[in-house]
């Protein structure tokens, strides 16, 4: 990257200097970097050397010469390719990974590694906040995905519209490598556990000797198999199910700017795309805002959590309108309530002031007598409404209770809360309404509780009765499997 350093005049404030139509420039900075955010860590470097007098070129050429050779941001020639490593350990960094990985010219391959260790943190919702949809339309991209979470990552690539393998380690991604024309580059972006590995080898396969030996001379069949790969998930069959009018089945995400912290959002995304695979018109609408989508239009409407202060904003901002969500729910209206939405649409919740009313939708309240650490982790449960285990991630205190004539979605049976009296059983079912405190989000791991919503939702529109064409869920089901493997050790 390169760029210049300007200094404002004597007495003119830095933002009118900045667009000044001849600023002074007093450095030009290039280094062996990419990334936005690199050019604030270099001219931080440049600006403090600046201030304590170093030289401008001692300043340029240091920065030139660093290479920690971390991992970070570091490129190698491995087996005669260019292999380029970088940490990501949020989405921001994934972002800003994947805009790396746009703009670099030519055929690439991305290998994505994450793990759920203790330096990662066990939640791994965060992959929902990921922009992985920007990858859909790169026909000159090959998608690999590693790690502890390989599957959810999978899950998640599944439904940005993206055919992702999972490989073990990054040999297998070197292996791939090998079949693929000698043009193609690498990227290996990793979290904070899967790094130190993948640089380890790959910094150990860089020394080796007569690097170039493992490329192919089949360019044909290389070239073959980078086709293969590179197929997106296409829109299954249309669905037999009667028409419903001109209007898309609508999905409405409530107050979206305040309720998604756990990466919820995915939830409503996985509805939509299910539809979408099956032929079935679909259209994602925001609702709670003046302005948004009313109501009445919407056939399954997504109401998530967020931090303590923006769930009250948004209770004060749906209790408002709870005349015409309490239709809505009484007419069958479909409905996902999940962790911190359940709360806020009950009749009583918590907060760390004490307990405050609900907009009053469901029959549920937080009983303030509960007591108990916080319930945190991955879990099983068993439902009434799927043949398969429920899996999702916890993080509670356990206390909501019925008050009215609802059943629970589901009783846990492995990790916290598991056998443990009220605390022991998650959510609700009411009509066409599921609540849950489980999230991570809770629909793309498991799809039969999505269908449900669909098909209710549907039923709805028709006045009768739908029975949803059957998807290839194997990406979602073994996603599924690896949780509940893990906590079962079955």
């Amino acid at each position: 990257m390169a760029f210049d350093v300007a200094q404002a005049a004597d007495g003119v404030p830095a933002e009118v200097a900045i667009d000044a139509p001849e600023p002074k420039i007093i450095a030009h900075i290039e280094a062996d970097y990419s990334g936005a955010y690199m050019v604030y860590n270099l001219l931080t470097v440049y600006t403090a050397a600046h201030l304590m007098g170093a030289p401008n070129d001692k300043v340029i050429q240091a920065m030139r010469d660093f290479d920690p050779r971390n991992g970070r941001l570091q490129t190698l020639q491995v087996r005669g390719r260019e292999v380029m490593l970088n940490l990501a350990k949020n989405p921001t960094g994934f972002n800003q990974n994947l805009d790396l990985v746009a703009k670099a010219k030519g055929r690439r391959v991305a290998a994505f590694f994450v793990n759920d260790m203790e330096g990662d943190g066990r939640d791994v919702s965060w992959l929902w906040d990921i922009d992985f949809e920007s990858l859909a339309a790169d026909e000159d991209l090959i998608v690999f995905v590693g790690g502890m979470r390989a599957n959810d990552l999978q899950v998640r690539m599944k439904y940005a519209g993206v055919n992702a393998r999972i490989i073990a380690n990054s040999d297998e991604a070197m292996a791939y490598m090998a079949k693929l024309p000698a043009d193609f580059r690498l990227f290996m972006i990793a979290n904070y556990t899967a790094l130190p590995p993948i640089h380890e080898r790959m910094t150990q396969i860089a020394a080796e000797a007569n690097p170039v030996a493992a490329i192919p001379q089949d360019v044909k069949a290389a070239e073959e198999f980078a086709r293969e790969l590179a197929k997106r998930v296409e829109p299954r069959a249309e669905c037999s199910i009667p028409a419903f009018g001109e209007r898309p089945l609508r999905i409405g995400f409530a107050l979206p700017q305040l309720l998604n912290l756990c990466g919820d959002s995915g939830n409503a995304k996985v509805l939509a795309q299910r539809c979408a695979w099956r032929g079935i018109p679909v259209e994602m609408v925001e609702y709670g805002n003046e302005g948004d989508c009313d109501l009445d239009s919407i056939d399954i409407l997504v109401v998530a959590g967020g931090p303590e202060r923006e769930q009250i904003m948004a209770c004060d901002a749906l209790s408002a309108r709870a005349g015409e969500l309490s239709r809505y729910v009484e007419a069958g209206g479909a409905m996902l309530a999940v962790g911190g939405g359940l709360q806020i649409l009950g009749q009583r919740w918590k907060t760390s002031e004490g307990i405050m009313d609900g907009v009053g939708l469901l029959g549920i309240e937080e009983d303030a007598s509960c007591k108990g650490s916080r319930l945190i982790g991955d879990v099983v449960a068993q439902s009434q409404l799927a043949k398969h285990p429920i899996v999702a991630f916890r993080n509670d205190s356990g206390c909501i209770r019925p008050v009215g004539d609802v059943s629970r979605m589901c009783t846990i049976s492995v990790g916290p809360g598991a056998h443990d009296g009220m605390r022991g059983a998650d959510g609700l079912v009411c009509r066409s309404v599921l609540g849950t405190s489980m999230h991570g989000p809770l629909l793309p791991k498991n799809p039969e509780l999505a269908d449900w919503l669909i098909a209710r939702a549907i039923e709805r529109r028709i006045g009768g009765k739908c029975r949803l064409e059957a998807l290839d869920d194997t990406e979602e089901l073994q996603a599924n499997a690896f949780i509940f493997k893990r906590l079962s050790g079955k």
